[in-house]
């Protein structure tokens, strides 16, 4: 992108749990606490070039990570209860979240936007999935 001298966009899949701790998944969240941190580092290194690093945060939502960890729907059920929205989110809840606007011209102000899409769990932050 720099060589092209055209500018573009770095679009990440970072995670709500990378802002609180999660007690069953602890390398996972440190990985996405990195990323985010890698993250701000681009948008400076990379904005003097017009190159633009935003993310989706995603929260509890449907996935093979997640089923290895909700082995039931009583496990599913619990998990649900601790997110304001009471249920986990979709995979397709991601492309409903206006970010892939940030991926092109229309989005060429954004720089450095996180966006969660986690069915309102980073919000409530004195709860976690267990």
């Amino acid at each position: 992108m720099i060589d092209r001298g055209k500018g573009g966009s770095i679009m990440n899949i970072t995670s709500a749990f990378a802002q609180y701790p999660s007690e069953r998944v602890q390398n996972y969240n440190a990985a996405k606490v990195g990323l985010d941190e890698m993250m701000n580092l681009w948008a400076v290194e990379l904005g003097p070039y017009k190159i633009r690093v935003n993310a989706i945060c995603p929260g509890t939502t449907r996935s093979a990570t997640v089923s290895k960890l909700l082995t039931s729907p009583e496990a599913e059920a619990e998990a649900a209860e601790s997110i304001p929205l009471s249920r986990l989110g979709e995979p397709s809840d991601m492309g409903k979240c206006g970010l892939p606007d940030l991926g092109r011209r229309s989005g060429s102000a954004a720089l450095l936007s996180s966006s969660a899409v986690d069915e309102g769990i980073s919000r409530w932050t004195t709860r976690s999935l267990r």
